[in-house]
């Protein structure tokens, strides 16, 4: 009986292990690069989301508008990644810049959680501030996303 103890144990772990899946799918080998390439991206938009977090969260993952990056606004800002860099994001509408229109396609959005403007009774606007701790986040997502795709 002591003899049949392991072997039934072993048999039975072997049955739990997992078998790693196949990626679905043809195999792609990525040995080369071609030179003859350029980022999607030609643009980087900011945006003010005129909502808490808690709600821009909400709008940016479950309605039919999105950005690439979400910064929050606490003491320790988040930078949340939406949507891949190598996808469109719809932040930007139906938008156009010099000779360029529809700037989802070419642009990276990022939308900074900050509740925008309130009206001064002269009929002006007055712009709530950005922390200091979302500033220097920003600053470090810019100055990576630039470098990465030469905006």
């Amino acid at each position: 009986m002591k003899n049949l103890i392991v072997p039934v144990i072993l048999a039975l772990l072997a049955g739990c292990t997992t078998v790693p899946l196949e990626p679905v799918g043809p195999k792609i080998d990525t040995t080369y690069t071609a030179k003859g390439q350029s980022s999607r991206a030609r643009f980087l938009v900011l945006h003010y989301t005129v909502a808490d977090t808690p709600a821009s969260i909400k709008i940016l993952t479950e309605q039919q508008v999105s950005a690439h990056y979400l910064l929050t606004d606490g003491p320790q800002p988040i930078i949340y990644r939406l949507v891949d860099e190598n996808r469109a994001s719809w932040h930007a509408g139906n938008s156009s810049w010099k000779n360029y229109t529809q700037l989802n396609q070419s642009s990276i959005g990022i939308e900074i959680v900050n509740a925008g403007w309130t009206a001064t009774p002269g009929g002006g606007r007055v712009f709530y501030p950005f922390p200091q701790a979302q500033v220097d986040a920003l600053v470090t997502l810019v100055k990576d996303i630039v470098q990465r795709h030469g905006i």
